[in-house]
Protein backbone atom coordinates (compact mmCIF):
# COMPACT_ATOMS: atom_id res chain seq x y z
CA UNK A 1 0.00 0.00 0.00
CA UNK A 2 2.40 2.55 1.14
CA UNK A 3 5.77 0.83 2.51
CA UNK A 4 7.72 4.51 2.33
CA UNK A 5 4.88 6.27 4.11
CA UNK A 6 5.14 3.17 6.81
CA UNK A 7 9.19 3.03 7.19
CA UNK A 8 9.26 6.53 8.74
CA UNK A 9 9.62 8.24 12.19
CA UNK A 10 7.44 11.30 11.17
CA UNK A 11 4.47 10.75 13.69
CA UNK A 12 2.15 13.16 11.78
CA UNK A 13 0.88 10.20 9.98
CA UNK A 14 0.30 9.35 6.04
CA UNK A 15 -2.92 10.57 4.15
CA UNK A 16 -2.71 7.28 1.82
CA UNK A 17 -2.34 5.04 4.63
CA UNK A 18 -5.60 6.88 7.02
CA UNK A 19 -7.48 6.61 3.44
CA UNK A 20 -7.08 3.07 2.94
CA UNK A 21 -8.42 2.52 6.13
CA UNK A 22 -10.92 4.53 5.90
CA UNK A 23 -12.29 2.97 2.84
CA UNK A 24 -11.74 -0.83 4.13
CA UNK A 25 -13.73 0.13 7.21
CA UNK A 26 -16.36 1.29 4.86
CA UNK A 27 -16.23 -1.51 2.93
CA UNK A 28 -16.12 -4.28 5.03
CA UNK A 29 -18.07 -3.13 8.40
CA UNK A 30 -21.07 -2.96 7.33
CA UNK A 31 -23.13 -0.67 10.06
CA UNK A 32 -26.04 0.72 8.07
CA UNK A 33 -24.84 3.86 9.88
CA UNK A 34 -22.17 6.87 7.86
CA UNK A 35 -18.87 5.87 10.15
CA UNK A 36 -17.41 8.99 10.83
CA UNK A 37 -13.58 8.41 12.25
CA UNK A 38 -12.60 10.98 15.28
CA UNK A 39 -9.61 10.61 15.90
CA UNK A 40 -6.39 9.02 14.15
CA UNK A 41 -3.59 7.82 15.76
CA UNK A 42 0.14 7.33 14.40
CA UNK A 43 3.21 6.05 16.32
CA UNK A 44 6.54 4.46 15.50
CA UNK A 45 6.27 0.53 15.65
CA UNK A 46 9.58 -1.06 17.26
CA UNK A 47 10.93 -4.35 15.64
CA UNK A 48 13.21 -7.21 17.28
CA UNK A 49 14.85 -9.34 14.95
CA UNK A 50 13.53 -12.26 16.91
CA UNK A 51 10.45 -11.00 17.03
CA UNK A 52 9.73 -11.26 20.26
CA UNK A 53 9.27 -8.31 22.49
CA UNK A 54 12.47 -6.77 24.59
CA UNK A 55 11.55 -6.84 28.22
CA UNK A 56 15.08 -5.70 29.99
CA UNK A 57 16.02 -3.55 32.80
CA UNK A 58 16.95 0.26 31.69
CA UNK A 59 18.03 0.56 35.35
CA UNK A 60 17.58 -0.37 38.69
CA UNK A 61 13.69 -0.11 39.37
CA UNK A 62 13.25 0.85 35.93
CA UNK A 63 11.65 -1.93 33.56
CA UNK A 64 11.52 -1.32 30.47
CA UNK A 65 9.03 -3.22 27.60
CA UNK A 66 9.55 -2.18 24.27
CA UNK A 67 9.63 -3.34 20.45
CA UNK A 68 6.24 -5.41 20.54
CA UNK A 69 6.78 -5.85 16.74
CA UNK A 70 3.26 -4.49 15.93
CA UNK A 71 1.36 -6.47 18.04
CA UNK A 72 1.97 -5.03 21.96
CA UNK A 73 -1.83 -5.56 22.39
CA UNK A 74 -2.22 -9.17 21.16
CA UNK A 75 0.81 -9.90 23.10
CA UNK A 76 -0.25 -8.16 26.46
CA UNK A 77 -1.08 -11.13 28.58
CA UNK A 78 2.53 -12.84 27.89
CA UNK A 79 4.37 -9.88 28.49
CA UNK A 80 2.61 -9.14 31.20
CA UNK A 81 3.32 -12.54 32.51
CA UNK A 82 7.27 -12.47 31.91
CA UNK A 83 7.32 -9.00 33.45
CA UNK A 84 5.94 -10.43 36.96
CA UNK A 85 8.21 -13.12 36.70
CA UNK A 86 10.86 -10.58 35.54
CA UNK A 87 10.13 -8.18 38.70
CA UNK A 88 9.16 -11.31 41.03
CA UNK A 89 13.07 -12.49 40.50
CA UNK A 90 14.12 -9.23 41.19
CA UNK A 91 12.94 -8.78 44.63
Amino acid sequence: MDIEGEQTTNLVGSDKIRNHLAQFLATYIDTNQPIEIEQYWSGIMGFTPNKEPLCTWAEPNVLAVIACNGMGVALTPIVAEKVAAMVLAND
